[in-house]
């Protein structure tokens, strides 16, 4: 009742500020601690017979994949492991990309969409050996798009080059001919991948290490307090913020044990085998 005319809204705005950056870094670190469990996730995409699967076995240095001049051959994900400098590596040989009836070839290409989104890096095959057409042109252009920090276009068979599409290449990391006959290519291409590895694990140096439910715990809570600072942007009700302030208190009690619920507790110990 004292500090009724008193204004304290630039100061929550800015402690609240201070607490959804650090709730953010914190949830970065999830998923970057993540890469570092499971490695690096490499999907080789394209258009039917680009060179996908004959990569794949260049660069695995043994046959992994069923390499074909039949168009479709790959009609499903195909996932094979390297280690390199104690890192590991998966290469996701995926579906080629086109306009089909086949139910069950479209549904590989869909899941090459789904591997595309989901890949620490792409590898795009380009056909270097004859004209792309308009379509698969906009299916590349389309990838590009959307992930250019995440992709390399790799221009295959290019011992035998046609002609060299052009592309609006935003920020694509970088372009590299390869020829999987004569070897050509395929060291600068490992180079390429060895540099994005370094960059994603130095990334990937965090203090922060949580698990699965400390991320949706922190989830939750970033939701409520960006609801919180929504709901009080330039608000002097300071009652009805500290009350809901409080209810967020109770979710980050869940994540450090000074107030552990019933349902928390089993969570947690879902996750060991107890013993007498």
């Amino acid at each position: 009742e004292e500090q009724r005319d008193l204004d304290f809204a630039a100061q929550v705005k800015e402690k609240m500020e201070a607490v959804v950056r650090t709730l953010r870094t914190v949830l970065a670190s999830h998923s970057q601690f993540e890469l570092l469990k499971r490695g690096l996730r490499i999907a080789l995409i394209g258009s039917v017979n680009a060179g996908k699967s004959t990569l794949l076995n260049t660069l695995l240095g043994h046959e992994r994949a069923i390499v074909s001049d039949q168009a479709g051959t790959t009609r499903d994900t195909i996932e094979a492991g390297m280690h390199d400098e104690g890192r590991h590596w998966t290469f996701v040989d995926t579906a080629g990309l086109r306009t089909t009836d086949n139910i069950i070839e479209q549904a590989g290409i869909d899941r090459s969409w789904r591997e595309a989104a989901r890949a620490d890096l792409i590898l795009l095959a380009v056909d270097s050996s004859k004209p792309l057409p308009d379509y698969d042109r906009g299916l590349y252009q389309d990838i590009l798009d959307r992930y250019s920090k995440r992709c390399v276009l790799v221009m295959t068979k290019n011992d035998a080059v046609h002609a060299v599409p052009s592309f609006n290449m935003h920020n694509c990391r970088t372009t590299v001919g390869v020829s999987a006959q004569s070897g050509g290519g395929i060291a600068s291409l490992h180079t390429i991948i060895k540099e994005h590895v370094k960059e994603l694990y130095d990334a990937a140096s965090t203090p922060y290490v949580i698990n699965v439910r400390q991320h949706a715990v922190l989830t939750e809570l970033m939701k409520k307090v960006d609801r919180i600072a929504s709901a009080y942007q330039g608000s002097t009700d300071y009652e009805l913020l500290a009350f809901d302030l409080r209810d967020a208190l109770t979710l980050l009690t869940d994540l450090t044990g000074r107030g552990v619920s019933e349902a928390v507790m089993d969570k947690v110990f879902s996750s060991f085998c107890v013993g007498k």
